[in-house]
Parts: C-alpha cells; structure tokens; sequence
C-alpha cells in the first residue's frame, strides 16, 4: 500500500510524494508444443506413517524392514501419495513431528564464517520516516561501487509523483543525480 513521505532537494526545497514497493513485473508461463499453458500442481509427495523413522518404528530390526519393503511397498500410501493439495497454508514442524502452534521469532547474527554470534529476541522497529517531517539532503553522496560493498540492500521502494509539481521536483532531483560525476574507488591495494 503506498504512503506519503516527505523528501528535500539540492535546493532545500520539500515535497511530499507518494512511496511505495516496485512492481514484479508479470510472470511468464510455459506452453507445450500445442501452444496450451503448462500448469503447475502442488502434489501430496508422503503421509504421515509412511516415513523411514515411522517404519523403523514399526520393524526394529532393519533386515525386517527390507524385507517389508519388498513384499509390501509400506511407505507408499498409495491413496493419497500424488494427489493434488488445493489451497494450503505453511506449517511449521518440531523436530519430533508434531506441529508447532506458535513461534517465538529471533534474531540470530552470524559472523563471516558462518558461525553463530549471537541470538536475541527480534525487536520490530517502527519507521522514522513519517509524512510530516521531510528527509534533508544531505549532500553526501557515494559511488554505487562502495554502497554494494558496504550496505545490504534488502527492499526496494520507488518514489512517484502525485501531481504535476511533484513530477518537475522528482525530475530534476534525477537530473541531478544522474548529471554528477562522482569518483571510483581507488583499488585495492595488493601485498
């Protein structure tokens, strides 16, 4: 749902335009050789008691479970495995198979081995951004090269203009960013 935000030029000049999330754009689709849409189902792949750890459970022994699979074919349920599900909704399972009612959600930050660093309680910050207050310009700018190093990008919003004024304003805020030559980063220096 798109929002009014507050921004300022190179001028100090201030203007409330519209901010909302990009678009997808339209998804594509396969066809056969007969040019008809190729359709995608969601099939049942295995059942509850048709699992390995289910069927250990009901032949201890691994040489009767062998055998069970040959004579009988026990981990296929054979009426429900390949149907079609309709319309579902996630489940979350604990480690022992039972369903998981409600999830405590956390923040675990890793280092860049990989290695756990920490595990807190997620926070949800609200936004402090707001329609009232402006953004200033800052005046600092820096080169697309060092804010993919430097920054994780993990949303994209796109600013639209709501009327005639908010389009020349929005413009010439891209002019002037476009018009600037800003410097590459030196490289890196090598031992």
């Amino acid at each position: 749902m798109p929002r009014y935000i507050g921004i300022t030029d190179s001028k100090h000049r201030d203007a409330q335009v519209l901010m909302e999330t990009v678009k997808s754009p339209p998804k594509r689709h396969f066809t056969d050789e007969e040019g008809q849409r190729v359709r995608s189902w969601r099939l049942i792949k295995s059942t509850e008691g048709h699992d390995y750890p289910s069927l250990l459970h009901l032949h201890p022994d691994p040489e009767d479970l062998a055998q069970a699979l040959v004579d009988g074919d026990p981990e296929i349920d054979l009426e429900n495995i390949g149907r079609k599900t309709g319309p579902t909704d996630r489940v979350w399972i604990k480690p022992d198979g039972k369903i998981l009612y409600s999830a405590r959600i956390l923040k675990a930050v890793y280092g860049p081995d990989g290695e756990e660093i920490s595990r807190d309680d997620f926070v949800d910050v609200e936004a402090s951004v707001d329609e009232e207050s402006a953004l200033p310009w800052s005046g600092r700018l820096i080169p697309r090269g060092k804010v993919v190093r430097s920054f994780a990008l993990v949303r994209k919003i796109q600013l639209r203009h709501i009327n005639g004024l908010t389009f020349d304003f929005l413009r010439e805020i891209a002019e002037h960013l476009s018009n600037l030559e800003l410097k590459p980063l030196p490289p890196k220096e090598t031992e």
